[in-house]
């Protein structure tokens, strides 16, 4: 496979599309549902009933990437050393550090509405890495460095059908977590439309800066920290400013990103 320019597709070969999509598609499918599905049986609740609590936190996740690894190999013949550098995750210093400036400064404003209203009392610092650095890391790979990316570079999809398409799926991933399972039917709808848009918001933001992964990685990853690490009802800003501190998180972003396309086309 020939080195991969981010702002171009990942081959200009006469490579079926189709086929592509197909194939991606399936390994998609496979790694998103089932680790979960794997989790739910009882034989692997036996299995991992003495693994520590860190293992636990990580079977899913590291599941996914070989799932990826193994699929990309053997069906789209991607070879293992080639996988990094189509995944865009070899960017160079000056992209992982944009990608991280760019990340932190959009996640600013519920940051600090969130740092406000002080630290969770509810907080376990022994789970506090993977319920924010885990799912920001393996869940932006999985789902738009691998599979909208691919669809998007390899398959030749539009940047949106892929980033909704996709993002579904990271919803629908979302509901087995007790919070949103414990919700009625409206509930998890409104859930499951919050973290579509989330998702397809992630994946435009990817394609738009480069395919810069580590954007979205830090800024998922400090998203979810702000809700684990304090006490986001306490602020004293009230809702009022935690729903003006959640809209500013996705509309700065939004301005920034379309000013600096305009500006690249002049």
């Amino acid at each position: 496979m020939p080195k991969s320019n981010p702002d171009k597709p990942l081959t200009e070969s006469s490579r079926d599309h189709t086929a592509s999509a197909v194939l991606i598609i399936l390994i998609f499918i496979v790694g998103n549902f089932a680790p979960t599905w794997i989790q739910s049986t009882q034989w692997y609740s036996a299995i991992v009933s003495d693994w520590v609590y860190e293992l636990r936190a990580l079977a899913k996740p590291i599941s996914r990437m070989l799932i990826i690894l193994l699929g990309t190999w053997f069906l789209l013949g991607i070879h293992p050393k080639q996988l990094p550098n189509a995944l865009t995750l070899n960017p160079g210093w000056r992209k992982l550090g944009l990608g991280i400036a760019l990340g932190t400064l959009f996640s600013l404003p519920l940051l600090i509405v969130g740092a406000l209203g002080g630290i969770n009392d509810s907080l376990e610092l022994r789970s506090l890495p993977f319920n924010s650095l885990a799912p920001g890391v393996f869940e932006e790979i999985f789902f738009r460095a691998f599979a909208f990316g691919l669809l998007v570079r390899l398959a030749n999809w539009r940047i949106w059908p892929a980033a909704i398409f996709t993002a579904v799926f990271f919803a629908l991933a979302h509901l087995h977590i007790d919070r949103i399972a414990s919700l009625d039917l409206s509930g998890q709808l409104m859930q499951t439309g919050i973290i579509t848009a989330s998702g397809s918001f992630y994946a435009w933001l990817y394609a738009k800066w480069k395919f810069n992964i580590y954007l979205p990685i830090t800024m998922h990853t400090l998203l979810d920290l702000s809700w684990q690490l304090f006490s986001m009802d306490q602020s004293p800003l009230g809702t009022a400013g935690l729903i003006a501190a959640t809209t500013l998180t996705f509309m700065i972003p939004t301005i920034i990103t379309i000013r600096r396309m305009r500006r690249s086309k002049l």
